[in-house]
């Protein structure tokens, strides 16, 4: 019996075996993507914002000819490496292709007050006022702020979550209440919302469940309603718009978030449709502008999913508005640095990183647009451009280019 057992436990280990060799052994060589790898790969010589020579990105001229709409993805908001090249690209767009206006993916108001403190004090905008701390508060960033203060370039925000930065949620009560004293409207009158004050930012997470009963939250919205509605009765200035939109989009964040858990795609499906339409609005009060967006790749690609899992990106919207004006970037790379500089979290060898790796470059770009309908890289394919995770997809249909960084880092704090 004991032999039996043996000789079936055998067996077992050498089928694991067996099927991990299948899973994960070596696939046939694509000798036709590898050739068209090479023949299609614009090679980049740095990623350095610093950089005065761009010739290297010249290239661009031609892919971005009559854009008037530029979006540029991350594969996630802590990519360091990333952050560099995008403000290469934020300026070599300002410096030779005349792009004016930058849009984060953060918050309108935050980033609306924000310019309004810099214009009424007459000083550089501090970035930590308006922007995730990713964005505004590393050195990756340094250049691009720099280059910004002493530049005609436009910074806005088109998202509608509430955020934890310089902007208090007593302050943040005080501004609404300010606002509504300024037009002449009984700010005492909205009780119910009042009752978010120390609560705005952590009432879009499970906390609300927590603070509010649902009767309590119910009349929160009601109250939110019935603010927005009074406001845009009396709104006669650009100030006025700006937090009509303010309380619209909050309120919207608040629906969702109250009834859709973290995760779930209809939240996500949501919040792109809500900047969706702060975006159209920033365009229809600049519609001459070249705009510049900045976000991650999850937002700015063109994907649509329906059914139980409806999600249509903030990209694929922007697309379908404006069609050929539009040109998106998703980055990408083959592997991330540790904390001990040790690379990890790299592609399998099935991903298009892994063989952009092979090839030894270390910064490149494919205009997907560019190629030919039978060309091996508008077929399904391998990217991690999705949070670094290996995906099968026809991506030449998700985003018009693709940055390749061969190693990214993490940010680095300036409180480190």
């Amino acid at each position: 019996m004991k032999k039996l057992n043996c000789f079936l436990s055998l067996i077992f280990i050498l089928l694991v075996v067996s099927l991990a060799w299948n899973i994960y052994k070596t696939p046939e060589p694509n000798l036709q993507l590898e050739n068209e790898l090479c023949d299609n790969l614009f090679k980049i010589s740095t990623i350095n914002p610093y950089a005065e020579n761009n010739n290297d990105l010249e290239f661009l001229k031609n892919v971005l000819k009559d854009k008037k709409i530029v979006l540029l993805g991350e594969q996630t908001h802590y990519d360091g490496t990333t952050i560099l090249a995008k403000t290469r690209l934020v300026k070599y767009l300002h410096d030779s292709l005349n792009f004016n206006v930058l849009l984060f993916e953060s918050s309108l108001y935050d980033i609306w007050l924000m310019n309004d403190t810099a214009s009424k004090i007459n000083v550089p905008i501090n970035p930590q006022m308006g922007l995730w701390w990713f964005w505004s508060d590393v050195e990756e960033t340094d250049e691009l702020w720099e280059y910004i203060s002493v530049n005609p370039i436009v910074v806005n925000g088109f998202d509608v979550q509430i955020m934890l930065n310089n902007i208090s949620d007593s302050l943040r009560m005080k501004l609404i209440e300010h606002h509504f004293d300024k037009n002449g409207l009984d700010f005492n009158e909205y009780s119910s919302f009042q009752k978010l004050k120390g609560k705005m930012y952590w009432c879009t997470y499970q906390y609300h469940k927590k603070f509010f009963t649902q009767s309590e939250k119910d009349s929160i919205l009601i109250d939110m309603a019935n603010m927005t509605s009074e406001l845009e009765k009396c709104a006669s200035d650009y100030k006025d718009s700006i937090y009509v939109r303010y309380l619209k989009g909050m309120k919207s964040w608040y629906e969702c978030t109250w009834k859709y858990d973290i995760g779930e795609p209809l939240r996500f499906h949501i919040r792109d449709s809500l900047m969706a339409e702060n975006f159209f609005w920033h365009l229809g009060n600049n519609p001459d502008r070249k705009v510049i967006v900045w976000a991650s790749n999850m937002h700015v690609m063109n994907a649509e999913k329906d059914g139980g899992n409806q999600f249509m990106t903030f990209g694929k919207r922007i697309k379908e508005r404006f069609t050929n004006d539009c040109y998106s970037i998703c980055f990408s790379s083959y592997c991330e640095l540790n904390d001990n500089g040790k690379p990890y979290k790299t592609g399998s060898n099935l991903a298009l990183e892994h063989k952009l790796h092979r090839t030894g470059c270390r910064y490149g770009f494919i205009d997907f647009q560019s190629l030919d309908s039978i060309s091996s890289l508008k077929q399904n394919i391998v990217l991690r451009i999705n949070q670094k995770n290996d995906i099968l997809g026809k991506w030449s249909e998700m985003t018009d280019g693709l940055f390749y960084i061969d190693t990214v880092k993490k940010v680095t704090p300036h409180n480190i």
